[in-house]
């Protein structure tokens, strides 16, 4: 139904866009001086970890799309059917 590949890239998009939005919320935290932060914003943290996962994001979807797909990996699915696909998406 849905092969390894095409559902790692649209995981990797899905990734990305929710690293977007989350870091325009933390863009909304107040700033605030906290013991121990050093001067650092309070938003610092939140930039800096969706920054990683973002990096990460990009370097998994970059190798997907520049290698070429080995035979197993593009005949593997991720779902045999509809209803496998319906319980793993209600499951998450």
């Amino acid at each position: 139904m849905l092969r390894q590949k095409t559902a790692n890239l649209v995981f990797t998009v899905l990734l990305l866009a929710s690293c977007a939005y989350f870091a325009g919320v933390a863009q909304g935290c107040v700033t605030s001086g906290l013991l121990g932060s050093q001067g650092l914003p309070s938003k610092f943290f939140p930039h800096v970890t969706l920054g990683g996962i973002a990096v990460c994001g990009l370097i998994v979807g970059y190798l997907y799309l520049t290698n070429s797909p080995s035979v197993a990996d593009d005949e593997e699915t991720v779902f045999a059917n509809p209803t496998e696909a319906r319980q793993g998406i209600l499951m998450l």
